[in-house]
């Protein structure tokens, strides 16, 4: 059951070469460009339309979209969080909660996740 709703996206300049990042988390670098998101930390949103270093990208930053499943996988309604590669896995005490899995995925599948941005930190 793959699907997506109205959502919200933002056009951002790739900080490196995000081409094949497609369906991964991004978050702000330090110079406000695109780059993957790290375990466990907030993101801007997932990369829907990516690009190489220097190039605008699109990030979608509300509603629900396609993300890649990481190590571990994820279980349908869990809280997701980003691993150490931008992919979704289930949310473990002290990671920021980027969205609710709404299918269950195993690694390098795609799934569809409400994307939840509000930096709540799992228990």
């Amino acid at each position: 059951m793959s699907f997506t709703q109205s959502r919200d996206n933002r056009t951002v300049i790739a900080a490196a070469d995000l081409s094949a990042q497609q369906f991964a988390m991004v978050k702000f670098d330090a110079n406000a460009k695109a780059a993957l998101a790290g375990a466990g930390e907030a993101a801007l949103g997932v990369l829907t339309v990516p690009a190489k270093a220097g190039n605008a990208c699109t990030v979608t930053v509300s509603g629900i979209v396609m993300v890649e499943v990481g190590t571990g996988g994820i279980a349908l309604g869990a809280n997701a969080a980003c691993n150490g590669s931008g992919h979704v896995i289930d949310a473990t005490t002290g990671d920021v909660i980027v969205g609710t899995a709404l299918e269950v995925g195993a690694v390098g599948n795609l799934i569809a996740m409400e994307i939840s941005l509000a930096n709540n930190i799992s228990a």
